[in-house]
């Protein structure tokens, strides 16, 4: 009996490695390509994208520092706030690290969280430094280049399973 019930198991694992294998290839043969995809990391398509984007060679791609769009501003130092820059104002900083649901893709710059936050808490200024698709080595990035210059009472990275588990 335990002879049978090994022999299944070493021939069920044996089958769902070909199946794995078999997949794998199937889906390098058939694959489409689409240039607009595989090349959406290049600095020539970023440079050229009327977006708030632009390529950073260490990172990929931050936000362009002072792009003003009808939903989103983007400050000098680069990142997504309306105010110029509120670290140097004595003020307590709080850092936010993310992807899109920091940076609040799809939300006006006047109901994004951060900027509710500092409406509520003047004392505080909450640096949005959140950028869509954004992975959590991106993030720590990031935040390596905005520690050089500054100091932050608190750091805050917000992480979504639905998503970030899959970088």
């Amino acid at each position: 009996m335990l002879k049978r019930v090994s022999i299944n198991l070493l021939l069920l694992s044996l089958s769902m490695t070909l199946i794995i294998i078999a997949s794998e290839f199937a889906a390098r043969l058939f694959r489409t390509s689409n240039p607009q995809v595989t090349n959406v990391l290049s600095q020539k398509n970023l440079e050229d994208s009327p977006t708030y984007h632009q390529f950073d060679s260490r990172i990929g791609w931050t936000l362009k520092p002072g792009y003003k769009g009808l939903e989103v501003l983007v400050n000098e130092q680069g990142h997504r706030s309306s105010d110029a820059d509120c670290l140097d104002k004595g003020k307590k900083n709080i850092l936010l690290l993310g992807d899109s649901m920091v940076f609040g893709l799809g939300v006006s710059q006047e109901k994004i969280f951060s900027e509710l936050l500092k409406q509520n808490e003047p004392s505080y200024c909450f640096l949005n430094a959140g950028v869509s698709g954004y992975s959590t080595a991106q993030e720590l990035e990031v935040a390596r280049q905005i520690f050089e210059n500054n100091q932050f009472a608190f750091v805050i990275l917000f992480f979504e399973e639905s998503n970030d588990m899959l970088w």
